[in-house]
């Protein structure tokens, strides 16, 4: 399967996800609010609440039927911090794609398993992304501050960043654009350099009248 269908893939499931969920347009749902909701969908069997030292390990944890969450990590969600509400995405998000526990059994476990698990969290971290921020809402075009991005959806810089950089991709794709140049505030599709070089000296002409 190629990059780009597991990306469509992906943003399918968390528009189906969200709709399922009852949230379509909701641009911050409540993270624990969507756990509740998951539960009474049947899309996980139950979530819980544990103390912190039970998960020594990680914030948050999906079992392969119900998803654990330390209870420093529930109290920042509620208080709207976002690498906690991200925390919450994640899981949810292995759940949605029917991931096995970590501990699953494979054969040549030593050879397999870092990179199973790798795969795993890297497609879990791009639902979540699709899931916090759905590009039906998010209307990104390449002048999209990354920090405000993040400050939109409550997610952390760095993974808003990761999100709006495959949305930019794909706002480029559509307008046929390779690549962009960004220069005193004008775009300029490099594909025709020979207008972006001659729009540059025009933008420095002042510049160049005021220095003699």
């Amino acid at each position: 399967m190629t990059v780009r269908s597991i990306d469509l893939r992906l943003e399918t499931l968390a528009e189906h996800a969200r709709l399922q969920l009852g949230i379509p347009d909701d641009e911050r749902p409540d993270p624990l609010d969507l756990l509740a909701r998951a539960t009474i969908l049947g899309l996980i069997e139950t979530w819980r609440i544990v103390p912190d030292p039970e998960l020594p390990r990680a914030d948050a944890q999906w079992d392969g039927r119900a998803i654990y969450i330390r209870r420093s990590v529930t109290e920042r969600a509620q208080r709207g911090d976002a690498d906690a509400s991200f925390t919450v995405f994640h899981e949810l998000s292995h759940a949605l794609l029917g991931h096995n526990p970590r501990n699953r059994g494979v054969r040549d476990r030593r050879r397999q398993f870092g990179r199973y698990i790798e795969v795993d969290e890297e497609h879990a971290d791009l639902l979540a992304g699709a899931l916090m921020a759905p590009e039906r809402l998010a209307n990104v075009d390449q002048f999209t501050d990354a920090a405000e991005f993040a400050r939109r959806f409550r997610m952390p810089i760095e993974k808003a960043a990761i999100r709006l950089e495959e949305l930019k991709r794909r706002h480029r794709h559509r307008h046929g654009i390779s690549r962009r140049i960004i220069q005193s505030g004008l775009e300029f599709d490099t594909g025709d350099y020979g207008l972006a070089i001659k729009a540059m000296m025009n933008n420095a002409e002042p510049t160049k009248r005021r220095r003699r």
